[in-house]
Formats: C-alpha cells, structure tokens, sequence
C-alpha cells in the first residue's frame, strides 16, 4: 500500500479482517442481491435472504455468511451498494474499502466494461486484490433460442478484456444468472460455470490464508 493508504484509504469499521471477505460490487439493479441469495441457496422470502425487487435495495454493506460446497471455508460476502447509488458514488472504491477485501465478485451484464466497472478492474489489478467477473442475466440471451448464444459471449470478452486489463486472467470470466428458475432450467450451462468459480475462489481463499500466515509468523 501507499504510505498513505491509512488516511486516503482506511480500513471500513465495519469489515473484520479476520475473516474471509467477499466484496460483491456492480451497477444498481444488476443483481448483486439475488446473486448472494443463489449462492447462498436461499429463497429471496426466505428470513436470512438479502432483500431484492427494489431500485435499490442495498444502502450500506451488508454481511452474508456462506460456506463453499467443500465445508472447509466459512465467509462473509458482502452485498455492496451499487456503483451510482447517491453516498458511494463518490469515492466509491475508498469508500467500500475494496483493497481490504480477499477477493471482489464484479456482477456485469455484457463484455462491454463501462466506466465504473474498468475503474473497479483498474483498482484491484493494481494493488493485487483477485477479481472474479460474473456476466449477470445470460439466461436472457439464451431465451432467445440463437443456438450457444453463452459461447458467443464468453468468446466476445476473451477477444476484448485483453487490450483493456492485458494482465486480467480471462479465466476469471463466469457467464451467470441470479434466478433460481433460469437457472435449474439452464443448469447445463450454469452449473459448470459455478463449479469452476467455487474451484477459483478457493484458490484465492488458500493463498489468502497463506498470507495471513506469514504476516502472523
């Protein structure tokens, strides 16, 4: 860090770094929400569900736990505000306190980074923070019926992400949908596409612990 990284970029209060945390960043209604609620395999009626069907539902960080399919790894994902909500706009990366995270899940809706998505990229690629990019709502274009209508797209990022983020592994790129129905019915695109993101960020959490040993040690 910067050696002013203490006062331009404090640590948010309300972030234990003792524990693995997720920051789930993206626009306003892009589905951050319903995101939490699938990995989690909750119902968005459901208590302990992250509330969704607002214009935003989200005003300040809120913490989720969840437990990778392995059992090994309990974490906090941390549903986020969305990128143009009026408080976090501003600042918005120092704000949520990106680089305190041990790994940000950027929710997209196309290949075509906007403004505040390239600035989210940018941040985490310099100061070393994983970053997984989730392409939200794929179920959309696979209701239209245009045969792999999902390998269009995953080719369409892995020809442009290089010239924009040369050093961003595309292997990061997970093609997604938040809904539960879509899902299940497109589990044969989705399901191997969640598996492969559940094998990446656990990678991410073993090098994680692993720095946290040496800082211990």
């Amino acid at each position: 860090l910067i050696p002013d990284a203490d006062i331009n970029y404090p640590k948010p209060d309300w972030l234990d770094t003792a524990r693995i945390n997720l920051a789930v960043v993206g626009a306003t209604t892009i589905g951050k929400s319903s995101f939490v609620n699938l990995l989690r395999d909750v119902s968005p009626g459901d208590p302990v569900a992250a509330p969704i069907g607002c214009v935003e539902c989200t005003e300040i960080p809120q913490e989720y736990a969840w437990t990778l399919a392995d059992g090994e790894a309990e974490l906090s994902l941390w549903d986020c505000p969305g990128t143009e909500t009026m408080y976090w706009s501003v600042n918005y990366l120092q704000k949520v306190g990106l680089r305190y995270f041990d790994a940000v899940l950027l929710i997209m809706e196309s290949p075509d980074f906007t403004n505040n998505e390239a600035a989210l990229v940018h941040e985490c690629i310099k100061y070393g923070i994983p970053i997984h990019l989730i392409c939200n709502k794929v179920d959309i274009h696979l209701d239209t019926g245009i045969p792999d209508a999902h390998v269009q797209i995953l080719h369409k990022f892995r020809r442009r992400c290089p010239s924009k983020f040369p050093t961003l592994c595309t292997e990061r790129f997970y093609l997604f949908t938040s809904f539960r129905s879509q899902f299940d019915k497109y589990q044969h695109v989705f399901r191997p596409e969640l598996e492969r993101f559940a094998r990446k960020l656990t990678e991410d959490i073993g090098q994680a612990r692993l720095g946290a040993e040496c800082e211990t040690a």
